[in-house]
């Protein structure tokens, strides 16, 4: 058991010092506020990398380019793309940016039942951010 909780920090650890170059320079534009070619990169980055880790990050960080530039349902397609991916690092993330994009857009029903999603689907089994999301989605269903 020990050996394989050692083998499984080293593959993260890997995975995480691997990150493409390109996915970094999309994440620094963003966190510029540069969003549509933020947004451009993580294009890129998921049309050169369509099978990494991090393709589902890519959706996701589209996904709030869209958002923060309030193009909510370019950024509802990219949030429930994340959903679509191999890797689960995004989902309760963008379930909730989902949920708040329905908000945005007018149907509180689907809202309702993105939230009520999260609470179920990770209340009893989530990681801390699951958590967190999980009890931001409580306050927010009706």
């Amino acid at each position: 058991m020990k050996k394989l909780l050692i083998t499984l920090l080293i593959v993260a650890t890997v995975l995480i010092s691997a990150t493409p170059q390109i996915y970094k320079e999309a994440r620094e534009e963003f966190k510029q506020g540069n969003y549509i070619e933020a947004q451009k990169i993580f294009q890129d980055f998921i049309l050169k990398y369509p099978n990494s880790v991090y393709t589902g990050n890519g959706y996701f960080w589209i996904g709030m380019c869209n958002y923060n530039r309030k193009l909510f349902e370019d950024a509802l397609i990219n949030f429930k793309s994340v959903l679509t991916t191999k890797t689960f690092w995004k989902y309760s993330d963008a379930m909730y940016k989902a949920g708040e994009c329905y908000q945005k857009l007018n149907d509180q029903e689907a809202a309702q039942k993105m939230y009520q999603l999260i609470i179920a689907k990770y209340q009893k089994n989530g990681n801390k951010d699951d958590l967190q999301f999980v009890e931001k989605a409580k306050k927010k269903v009706k």
